[in-house]
């Protein structure tokens, strides 16, 4: 399995993601399978608000992937997939260290 480090103000993001219990909810449950806010919210009883609130985070750092469905009526359904299987993290006399596989490469700040 390869990992990236993450640097900087990434880094910084995605601690702050990792602190946020209702973001690692989000992470774990569509890293096999896309999932559709409502499915996340019905699942783990989280208010859908909530998820959309936490999507739009982890969604600008990238950490998932929107897919769309257009219904025969043509309603539009949003699924997410988790685009990481794995975040390692550790603090040391040099500070924290962050690593990720199967992360999109972004620019890091």
């Amino acid at each position: 399995m390869e990992f990236r480090k993450i640097f900087g103000e990434k880094k910084e993001d995605i601690l702050l993601v990792l602190a946020d219990k209702t973001c690692r909810t989000i992470i774990t449950s569509t890293i096999d399978k896309s999932k559709s806010a409502i499915e996340i919210s019905n699942e783990y009883g989280i208010s859908v608000a909530s998820v959309y609130r936490r999507m739009e985070i982890l969604l600008n750092n990238k950490i998932v992937t929107p897919s769309a469905i257009i219904s025969k009526n043509g309603k539009k359904t949003f699924f997410y997939k988790a685009n990481i299987n794995h975040i390692q993290t550790w603090f040391d006399i040099n500070g924290v260290e962050v690593k990720i596989s199967n992360f999109p490469k972004i620019k890091n700040n």
